[in-house]
């Protein structure tokens, strides 16, 4: 809903009380809030920010949250705008609220690690592996976008037998994609750059070291005053860990404490037997691909990059202006898709300060 522009001189204080709640069924035709439904076959999710408090100025509430379906998956790039209803005290809001509900907000940001396997058995098949990896920044960061008109943060390291960072988190795709993947274009370009040096292959310690990363980065986000982050991680390999420091298992507890999206995709060869497809998949808890030839790993990049992409966009804000002035005010998100509904409550304050109006055109609570 789009309504014309309605100054209103207030501040609103959002509290948010719990996390995700999850409701099926029903449909409002008074105007009030469904009672809870015995939830059908399917269901869906609404997920705000637990036990944060967002200030609003001058009247506008703004609350950032997810809609995810009960396996987690995104659902935003399929819920339209009127799939939701918003109420406060129980009623619509009104049509001079100003109403909008705009999916990937500007105060979140994604970062991603890309772990690429340069070891000997690979020297031949850098190029391709280049190719490969520039058609995944082009998924997350499409030709011509600015780095500040994008969420996503990509940190690129390459690994043989050490570990090598080629860049820290960047939004600059044409960097990322000219300077630092063009180190490792070749065998030559790469050696030159000091990194094709060594035929082992420190898997396990690649994976750790960017799950420990990407954390790093995401809480930096967090303590940089951002209300949403993700954090992933992207594996690729044509075989295995030829170290064993830290071990496979050790490497597999570090995937499975992270909570971080952690994606593994493999080059079928010489050294990628069933028990390395095995391990790699297990590597892989969010999403894994098997390339059968280097012409076909390009699509397993791109594939792994867009569920990353469905990651981020999977995220709402609601803008809207309040003309309420009391304190302790409920606030209902409702949001109906495929015959299922998840409603969300919290609470706001209301404050009014001197001359102030309110636009839900002017921002939100945090920048990336």
């Amino acid at each position: 809903m789009r309504n014309p522009r309605i100054p209103l001189p207030t501040l609103a204080l959002l509290t948010l009380l719990s996390s995700a709640v999850t409701a099926c069924g029903g449909n409002d035709n008074d105007g009030n809030p469904p009672p809870s439904q015995p939830p059908p076959s399917g269901c869906i999710k609404l997920d705000v920010t637990t036990g944060t408090t967002l200030t609003a100025q001058e009247g506008k509430v703004v609350v950032n949250f997810r809609v995810l379906d009960c396996l987690d998956r995104p659902l935003a790039s399929q819920v339209p705008e009127n799939a939701f209803e918003i109420f406060e005290r129980d009623r619509r809001i009104s049509s001079e609220s100003q109403l909008k509900i705009v999916p990937e907000p500007k105060h979140f940001a994604s970062y991603s690690v890309l772990l690429l396997d340069v070891s000997g058995s690979m020297s031949q098949q850098l190029p391709g592996l280049v190719e490969s990896a520039t058609r995944f920044i082009r998924i997350l960061i499409p030709e011509g976008t600015a780095p500040e008109a994008t969420v996503h943060r990509i940190a690129i390291y390459a690994f043989d037998g050490s570990i090598k960072k080629l860049s820290d988190f960047s939004a600059n795709a044409d960097e990322l994609i000219n300077t630092t993947l063009a180190k490792i274009r070749d065998e030559q370009s790469c050696k030159a750059n000091l990194i094709c040096q060594d035929s082992r292959t420190r898997l396990n310690g690649a994976l750790k070291q960017g799950i420990d990363d990407v954390k790093v980065a995401r809480d930096a986000g967090k303590n940089a005053g951002l209300d949403f982050t993700t954090a992933s991680v992207v594996l690729f390999t044509d075989g295995r860990d030829t170290i064993n420091v830290p071990t496979e298992a050790e490497a597999q507890e570090a995937v499975n404490k992270s909570d971080a999206n952690i994606f593994a995709i493999g080059l079928k060869g010489a050294d990628m037997d069933t028990q390395s497809v095995t391990s790699l998949q297990r590597f892989g808890k969010n999403g894994f691909g098997l390339a059968e030839k280097l012409e076909d790993l390009g699509s397993k990049f791109e594939s792994i990059a867009g569920n990353i992409r469905n990651i981020s966009n999977s995220y709402f804000q609601l803008r809207y202006c309040s003309p309420l002035e009391s304190n302790q005010n409920k606030l209902t998100i409702k949001v109906s898709h495929q015959g299922v509904t998840a409603q969300k409550d919290l609470t706001f304050d209301v404050a009014r300060s001197v001359g102030g109006t309110c636009s839900v055109d002017s921002g939100g609570t945090g920048t990336p």
